[in-house]
């Protein structure tokens, strides 16, 4: 998940994101979802789709690896960079 903050500012006015990277599948689109919680007071989240699923599996991203987003010119391409946690190794 991202963080919440990051959903609201970020991602806010979007329908989709392109995520850029030096990792696997570079320049892939994800499409930008909300979601509305049903509590009290009603909350709002936005979050990547099906795009990032497959940049996830692709990239093989394991529980502690650390992800570093910057949000590029134009603002609808957002850099991402893996730093994997000890003991996550990729063949």
């Amino acid at each position: 998940h991202l963080p919440p903050r990051m959903g609201q500012s970020v991602l806010r006015d979007k329908e989709s994101i392109v995520l850029r990277t030096r990792h696997n599948l570079d320049g892939i689109t994800c499409p930008i979802n909300t979601y509305i919680r049903k509590e009290k007071p009603e909350k709002k989240e936005r979050y990547l789709s099906e795009g990032w699923f497959v940049f996830k599996k692709a990239n093989r991203l394991r529980e502690g690896d650390k992800l570093q987003f910057q949000l590029s010119d134009p603002p609808n391409v957002m850099v991402v960079d893996i730093v994997r946690s000890r003991g996550s190794k990729i063949n």
